[in-house]
């Protein structure tokens, strides 16, 4: 195999983790004394049985790439995973998912479900799939298996959050136009976020205020 282009070396790689239905499978072809040969760090895979049965359970195509992520040893340096992928000719798209699944927390079920509108804002329908899926794939008490595919499915029916100021509400309050505009939108946006985005416009536009000065406000932006 080490024949193989890099490429190809990838792909079979990526072919064989998909394949994968047990831990056990890993142990009796010492598969980590061979990844160690071409730079690859892996686990010890005792996730894999709980994705197999994750993907019996969802209406999900889980990305090859994402197994393979699941599949490197977050014990291990990025470095070295980032050298390996290179030398492998993964793409600038596939590096930085991978780079990105390496970084995500496991999370109980009660932890997810309070951040899961946040997670969306902030990532996105699919990555926040993944994030779901990585802290899934721990669960072994069969009895939560029915809260978890319900939540999974939720996340297509949740409406993605907005940030509820724009900049002529800042003008409007009489903030100057110009580069202050967009720092104190990111301000705001950051406050929002640190409250769960519960904050509301009122609340926002009112702490805002609160160091604008007197003869400035509600001159639309004019010195």
């Amino acid at each position: 195999m080490l024949r193989l282009s890099k490429e190809r070396v990838r792909d079979e790689i990526l072919n064989f983790i998909s394949c994968l239905k047990s831990s056990k499978v890993i142990k009796v072809l010492s598969v980590p004394t061979f990844f160690d040969v071409i730079g690859l760090k892996v686990n010890d895979f005792v996730h894999i049985n709980n994705l197999n049965k994750i993907k019996d359970n969802i209406d999900f195509d889980i990305s090859i790439i994402f197994e393979f992520a699941l599949a490197l040893d977050k014990n291990e340096e990025i470095i070295s995973h980032l050298t390996m992928m290179r030398d492998l000719k993964f793409n600038k798209e596939n590096i930085k998912f991978i780079t990105e699944v390496l970084s995500f927390k496991v999370c109980n079920k009660i932890e997810i479900e309070r951040s899961i509108n946040l997670t969306i804002y902030k990532y996105g329908i699919e990555i926040t799939k993944y994030m779901v899926i990585n802290s899934w794939i721990w669960e072994n008490n069969s009895y939560e298996l029915n809260d978890w595919k319900n939540l999974f499915k939720s996340i297509d029916d949740r409406n993605k959050l907005v940030f509820p100021i724009k900049p002529n509400d800042l003008i409007n309050i009489g903030v100057p136009q110009g580069p202050k505009i967009g720092s104190l939108l990111n301000y705001l946006e950051e406050v929002w976020i640190g409250n769960n985005c519960d904050s509301s416009k009122e609340e926002l536009i009112q702490l805002i205020e609160r160091y604008l000065p007197t003869h400035n406000r509600g001159k639309g932006g004019q010195d």
